[in-house]
């Protein structure tokens, strides 16, 4: 299920931002003018990655610095572990992100 979540000039590029869709939290990120969005909680020790930084499509966790390439979800600290990814496209000047329907039931994301 597409869920809107934010308008196109709210991910400027080389830049990442955190919201929230029903019971989930996602990262986008927008390099070389691709977007990119992941599930946005850390599955070392659940902290939100929003607050990490990013180089490229890595993003580093503000809690215990665990990287994972948002790319593919891989995690690069620790292969085994990794980030779950969602379909993104730009629609209309908004960002509409491909998210399991049980995940957005909850108020907070609106379908688009």
């Amino acid at each position: 299920m597409y869920v809107k979540l934010c308008k196109s000039e709210d991910i400027p590029e080389g830049e990442m931002r955190q919201y929230e869709a029903g019971e989930s939290t996602v990262l986008i990120c927008r390099q070389g003018g691709q977007l990119f969005a992941a599930d946005a909680v850390c599955p070392h020790r659940g902290a939100h990655l929003g607050g990490g930084t990013l180089d490229g499509t890595i993003v580093t966790c503000p809690w215990h610095e665990w990287s994972f390439d948002l790319s593919d979800g891989c995690g690069v600290t620790n292969p085994r572990s990794g980030l779950q990814c969602f379909a993104v496209h730009e629609d209309d000047g908004f960002v509409l992100v491909d998210l399991p329907e049980d995940c957005v039931k909850a108020p907070g994301g609106q379908s688009g």
